[in-house]
């Protein structure tokens, strides 16, 4: 293929716009009168089941009720500020729920999505609700608040219980805790568990946000009297946790040997990360270096996943007949994070996610593998522990998470197949398998888990890349056995994406940042026809040329920009001089990290981008780029404007030349802290990819850089054999 360059600094052709006036308000769907009157009897159940509530099991004296939003009002500006204030009712949280509304005022029938915030207050702090409402004590502005709310509950213990078990086993609890109150809440469920019967079994408290997760160990009879704990919000079985386990027997292949590189790697400034079950060899310690828990020797099966994960980002997919492996882009640093000191036939989650987090607390990695976790699928209206400890150590969009999505595809329900914790960090790239290596003849592995994900982060996978299967298997250099060796499932698919990130890192010029490696694999992604919940994106390229050069009748732009907080920027799309010809294919990325709410799933992104395409001029009608249905499809109920919440998105257009004339994107920063409005939030950086391709032009690419002269080719740093 043509060798040419991307091109950047397209931030040059950005400006600062001011922000378009808001919409009109909304019409009521209720009045005042009549959702006062529902309101009244609702609070007026509520007190009845709350006399029912242990004084005990009432957290800081407090009970937590479910305020469920009508569906209208799920905008940040809707949100009941006043109301809550008035009533010292506190938003702890909240969850999606669907709902079947008294009344709509769209077309929209039965059930459609809503929020449950979790509002924590004192029962004579609901007296007083219900007082005001009864005597009319309330200003216009609450009043307005009233009329926003469907329905007024208690959250009762039995909805908190996620899942049970027969016996005394382990079950992972989950707190709401403000954060000023923590110790205290923690404390004060301990003390209320251990006088249900249960027994508190590890020391290991995980802090994410202002939830707290805990192991603690009971039977079903106990679970009931626990789950009355208001601050409590959910209770689970302790997934079972372990490596991605290879969804083929291992092959060892003796008819084919490979040799060691005997450089150094490449780029030894990088930092990688890989947790794992261990190496167990000193035959690659030239670029990697092990660091365990624990003194305790380990399991066979750990070593062998841990040490071909870690061959996989280091020398990559080896190639039939390949005789030399080639120079690995960067060093990593693997860390035995499972082994038996944990006890295998009972290993704690939490203890292992402790471990992860220790790590991260204390060292900065530029990219990170995970091809283990909970064997437990996403849910909709929760965020795990693994997620939400997690997240954060991303947000800042410096480090590049590669996460294996799981080998459960095949289950017998859509849930059951669903991909599993911690693929549904937002800022992580999930990853999944396909059957094999070819860009153009391929297909999703029947293993790999599928989608959606959770919205925000409703693409997951993110992406696939080659996982093996019965018939075309990974070929993998062994560190163990120093030989070839054959495997398949999604565990090997998630190292070859992070090598292939960390090799388009080590190869653009310094000063790119780690985020343009995340924005440049999806924007190279092929979907082949197969549905998005399968592939997500879609494959990598199997070449990484394919990532960083294009042929001569296209052209690739890189924006590296930051968008005020609360501003507005216009985007310019650099167009050639010469009359394009053919078609012309159009196609955008945009990708950037965001802080989250792990105890608001609803709301879990505190940034969001509004973008607007204009495909002839500043002045011309946008157009919707990046929309639910352009992006999605019709299959999928989305809330609408929902996609402006997912911090990367890609889509592409097939356009005639005469439909392009100066286009750019609009592009309008929002910011939220759970489902309120928020003041103070930081610029946002963030990164755009733009392709244009006219299959008529072949002089494209030239044309654009002999107008443009102020975008630079990003030259590759280092001229290697690239192999993957």
């Amino acid at each position: 293929m043509a060798k040419n360059f991307l091109l950047g600094y397209g931030e040059e052709f950005s400006s600062k716009i001011d922000r378009p006036e808001g919409g009109r308000g909304k019409e009521p769907v209720y009045t005042y009168e009549e959702n006062k009157e529902h309101l009244i009897k609702q609070l007026s159940v509520l007190k009845g089941k709350i006399e029912l509530v242990p004084d005990g099991a009432k957290s800081l004296g407090k009970v937590v009720s479910k305020l469920i939003l009508h569906p209208a009002y799920l905008a940040k500006s809707y949100y009941p500020e006043s109301l809550l204030k008035r009533f010292s009712l506190t938003d702890i949280g909240s969850k999606p729920v669907d709902v079947s509304p008294r009344r709509m005022l769209s077309k929209d029938k039965g059930e459609v999505t809503s929020s449950c915030i979790f509002v924590a207050g004192t029962e004579a702090s609901l007296i007083q609700l219900q007082h005001a409402l009864e005597t009319d004590d309330l200003n216009a502005t609450q009043k307005k608040d009233v009329v926003k709310i469907e329905n007024i509950q208690l959250l009762e213990g039995i909805e908190k219980v996620k899942s049970t078990a027969e016996g005394a086993i382990k079950y992972e609890a989950v707190l709401h805790t403000p954060i000023d109150d923590r110790a205290l809440v923690i404390n004060q469920f301990k003390s209320y568990a251990q006088s249900c019967g249960s027994v508190i079994s590890s020391s290991n408290i995980i802090n994410a946000g202002g939830l707290s997760f805990l192991s603690i160990t009971c039977d079903e009879d106990t679970i009931e009297k626990v789950s009355e704990f208001t601050l409590l919000r959910a209770i689970r079985v302790m997934p079972q946790l372990g490596i991605h386990k290879p969804v083929v027997t291992r092959e060892l292949v003796s008819d084919q040997v490979v040799n060691l590189p005997t450089e150094a790697a490449i780029d030894t400034n990088i930092k990688v990360a890989i947790f794992d079950g261990g190496i167990g060899t000193d035959s690659i310690d030239k670029w990697c270096k092990e660091h365990t828990f624990s003194s305790s020797s380990t399991a066979s099966e750990y070593l062998h996943h841990g040490s071909e994960v870690t061959s996989l980002v280091l020398f990559g997919n080896v190639q039939e007949g390949q005789k030399e492996l080639p120079r690995p882009y960067a060093n990593v640093q693997h860390y035995r994070v499972i082994d038996p000191s944990l006890d295998p036939s009972d290993i704690d989650s939490l203890d292992v996610l402790a471990r992860i987090i220790d790590v991260l607390e204390r060292e900065k990695f530029d990219f990170i593998n995970l091809s283990l976790g909970p064997r437990l699928p996403i849910e909709d209206d929760e965020v795990h522990s693994w997620t939400s400890a997690i997240e954060p150590f991303l947000s800042d969009g410096n480090t590049l998470l590669t996460v294996a999505v799981g080998n459960d595809g095949n289950q017998s329900s859509p849930q059951k197949s669903r991909v599993q914790v911690p693929s549904d960090l937002v800022n992580a790239l999930a990853v999944g398998a396909s059957n094999n290596d070819e860009d153009d003849f391929w297909g999703p592995a029947d293993y790999s888990c599928i989608g959606p994900g959770r919205s925000p982060g409703v693409v997951k996978p993110d992406v696939v890349a080659f996982g093996g299967s019965s018939h075309d298997m990974v070929r993998i250099y062994s560190p163990l056995t120093k030989l070839l060796t054959h495997n398949a499932g999604t565990s090997f698919a998630s190292p070859l994406v992070l090598r292939a990130a960390i090799g388009t890192k080590v190869m653009l010029p310094d000063d790119q940042p780690t985020l343009l490696a995340k924005a440049l694999l999806i924007h190279n992604t092929n979907r082949n026809g197969y549905h998005w919940h399968h592939v997500g994106w879609g494959k990598t390229p199997s070449d990484i040329d394919k990532i960083l050069y294009t042929e001569d009748n296209e052209a690739t732009i890189i924006y590296k920009d930051v968008v005020p907080q609360s501003g507005c920027k216009r985007l310019l799309i650099p167009m050639p001089d010469i009359a394009l010809k053919g078609q012309i294919t159009l196609k955008a990325t945009f990708c950037y990290a965001t802080q989250t709410l792990p105890e608001h799933p609803i709301h879990y992104t505190n940034s969001g981008l509004v973008v607007k395409f204009k495909p002839k001029g500043a002045d011309s009608a946008a157009e919707g780029f990046f929309t639910n249905k352009k992006m999605y499809g019709d299959e999928i109920e989305l809330r609408a404007n929902a996609h402006k919440w997912e911090n990367t998105i890609h889509n592409e257009t097939i356009r005639k030349p005469s439909d392009l004339s100066d286009p750019c994107f609009e592009i309008d920063h929002q910011e939220r802290e759970g489902g309120n409005r928020t003041t103070g939030a930081p610029p946002l950086p963030f990164i755009l990819v733009v392709s244009i391709k006219a299959s008529g032009s072949s002089d494209l690419y030239n044309a654009i850089v002999q107008k443009h002269q102020v975008l630079q080719p990003l030259r590759t740093k280092v001229e290697i054999p690239i192999l993957t």
